[in-house]
């Protein structure tokens, strides 16, 4: 299920940074925006590795699953929720 979202977001990563990144003027520059962000979340797997397996160890497998998929779910959620860069406050 995670890699569900990394795909789905590197499938959009063109439309993403023309909607966040619009100030940026130059469309390379903007991808690159959008896929240093995807990175950085790709490279915070590990620290939630460690603090979710020792979730796991003191109380089982199911409740480390279940709290991954509401966070992912919430999370995919505000991104969903965030306005873009034109749209006024």
């Amino acid at each position: 299920m995670e890699w569900f979202d990394f795909g789905l977001y590197s499938y959009l990563a063109v439309i993403i940074s023309k909607n966040f990144f619009s100030s940026v003027q130059n469309d390379q520059l903007k991808l690159m925006f959008t896929f240093a962000t995807f990175a950085i979340t790709f490279l915070m797997r590990p620290l939630g590795g460690i603090i979710f397996g020792k979730i796991g160890d003191k109380y089982g497998r199911k409740v480390v699953l279940t709290i991954t998929i509401i966070l992912m779910a919430f999370s995919t959620l505000l991104i969903g929720l965030l306005p873009t860069f034109s749209q006024p406050y």
